[in-house]
C-alpha cells in the first residue's frame, strides 16, 4: 500500500519529492511551494498575518502555523511529516503523537524531526525515506549530498575569500 503523506514543512515536502514520491503527497503547509507541482496539493495551514504587513508576518512566522484539523482528518494520511520541538516546555512530543492518534484513530504515523546539525539533516533524510518506503532512494540521495559537500569543501580550501554568513531562524517554540 502506498503511503498518503502530509508534509508540514517545506524542506520535508522537497525531501518527499526528491525521493520520487510526489504522488503520495495529499497535504502540505501553505509555505511548501517547491517543486511547483506541489501547489496542486491541498494546503492545511495558512499565514497568520497579512502578507503585506512585513513586521506582522515575520513575527507570526516565527511560531508554528495552525493546522486545519478538519482537512487533515478528511485527507486521512498514513504519515504526517513535521518539525516538532519536544524541548518546548508547553508541549511534549508524546502529547503531539497522542493527539494525532486520537484525531486520526491511530491511522497516521507522525514522523517528527528537529535537526540541529547538517549530520542530523542527513540522518533525517534517511528516516523519512525509511518511513515512506523510499529507503534505497534516501541512501542514494544522502550519498550524493555527501559527495557534493566534499566538492564544496575542496573548493573552499582553494580560496582566500571567506564571506561572513548569517543564518537566521526563529527561536524554539
Amino acid at each position: 500500500m502506498s503511503p498518503c503523506i502530509v508534509s508540514l514543512l517545506p524542506a520535508l515536502t522537497e525531501t518527499v519529492c526528491a525521493l520520487g514520491r510526489l504522488e503520495t503527497l495529499v497535504g502540505r503547509s501553505h509555505l511548501c511551494n517547491y517543486p511547483a507541482e506541489v501547489m496542486d496539493v491541498p494546503a492545511l495551514t495558512s499565514a497568520r498575518g497579512a502578507p503585506d504587513e512585513a513586521k506582522t508576518l515575520l513575527a507570526e512566522s516565527l511560531a508554528p502555523h495552525p493546522v486545519e484539523l478538519g482537512k487533515l482528518r478528511v485527507l486521512a494520511p498514513t504519515h504526517v511529516l513535521a518539525r516538532v520541538r519536544p524541548q518546548s516546555p508547553a508541549i511534549a512530543l508524546e502529547d503531539v503523537e497522542a493527539a494525532l492518534a486520537h484525531l486520526m484513530g491511530g491511522r497516521a504515523r507522525l514522523v517528527a524531526l528537529d535537526p540541529a546539525s547538517l549530520e542530523d539533516v542527513l540522518f533525517d533524510l534517511e528516516r523519512v525515506g525509511e518511513a515512506i518506503g523510499a529507503a534505497d532512494e534516501a541512501l542514494l540521495l544522502v550519498a550524493s549530498l555527501r559527495d557534493r559537500f566534499q566538492e564544496i569543501a575542496a573548493c573552499a580550501l582553494k580560496t582566500d575569500s571567506r564571506p561572513l554568513v548569517a543564518v537566521l531562524e526563529g527561536p524554539p517554540a
